[in-house]
């Protein structure tokens, strides 16, 4: 799982640095038809970022939910590893609040972005939190990487574990 995780997230990264200079560039266009063409290139693109943020965050939570479980119940089986649950729930709760904001904040700025387009909001508004939002998703990369590393460790101890037979 990190391995696919560390791809999802390059590929959120990239995606996220295009659209922001995207938005950047969009004030720079001198044609003002070719303008309005690229500012509807840049909300949809803005608009898939946030939702591919949020797929890439909620397979980390499903991965902790899915794992968690199963070893929970496996150490259970074998009546054993007190604290190895106690570590697989502090791991979820490493990696959760991280990810929970690092998905919140791209919808505000998306949200927000439609409401700079429609001049609700100024558009420093927006792009500070496009920028808090990126700096959240390097933050929760980091932080997620870490853990799932942690949990596939432990993943692989409980199948030692369950390999040997019991005595």
């Amino acid at each position: 799982m990190p391995t696919i995780h560390m791809g999802l997230s390059t590929w959120l990264l990239l995606f996220w640095g295009a659209m922001t200079a995207s938005g950047f560039l969009k004030g720079k266009l001198p044609i003002e038809a070719i303008a309005a063409e690229y500012s509807r290139w840049h909300q949809i693109g803005g608009l898939f970022v946030a939702v591919f943020t949020c797929l890439v965050h909620v397979i980390v939570m499903w991965h902790f939910l899915g794992s968690g479980k199963a070893m929970k119940e496996a150490l259970a089986e074998r009546g054993a590893g007190a604290d190895k649950a106690q570590f697989i729930r502090r791991m979820k709760m490493k990696v959760y609040p991280w990810t929970t904001f690092a998905m919140l904040v791209p919808i505000a700025g998306a949200i927000l972005g439609g409401a700079a387009l429609n001049h609700y909001v100024s558009l420093p508004v927006h792009l500070g939190f496009v920028l808090l939002g990126f700096a959240l998703n390097v933050a929760a990369v980091v932080i997620a990487q870490k853990w799932l590393r942690a949990n596939a460790r432990l993943i692989r101890e409980v199948e030692a574990m369950l390999a040997v037979p019991r005595a």
